[in-house]
């Protein structure tokens, strides 16, 4: 039981310790690679606790699918909240609904 308590504190001090190079990197100007390493810095964190915190190295076929499929639920969800991101218009050109056509009632 001690070596089990002491694989969760040695997990949780690596989040940790991930959780501050992920900090650092935002004082790091690396430009546009930033976003990326911050990303894998994201995944790294998620797959200790999918693995290690949440036992899905261990455990049945079934909790390993629903695992899976709640994964593959959250990717759908950003999928469709990034593709309304990505194809509103940000240019500042006019619009329905921007301020100047609020005004003249266009």
């Amino acid at each position: 039981m001690l070596s089990l308590s002491l694989g969760y504190a040695g997990v949780w001090f690596i989040l940790l310790l991930l959780l501050g190079v992920s900090i650092g990197t935002v004082f790091l100007h690396i430009g546009a690679y930033s976003s990326f390493v911050q990303m894998g810095i994201a995944i790294v964190q998620a797959m200790l606790v999918w693995f290690l915190f949440m036992n899905l190295r261990g455990s049945s076929v079934q909790v390993r699918l629903c695992a899976a499929a709640g994964l593959f639920w959250l990717i759908f969800l950003f999928t469709i909240t990034f593709s309304d991101y990505l194809t509103r218009p940000w240019n500042g050109g006019l619009t329905p609904f921007s301020e100047q056509a609020a005004r003249t009632g266009g």
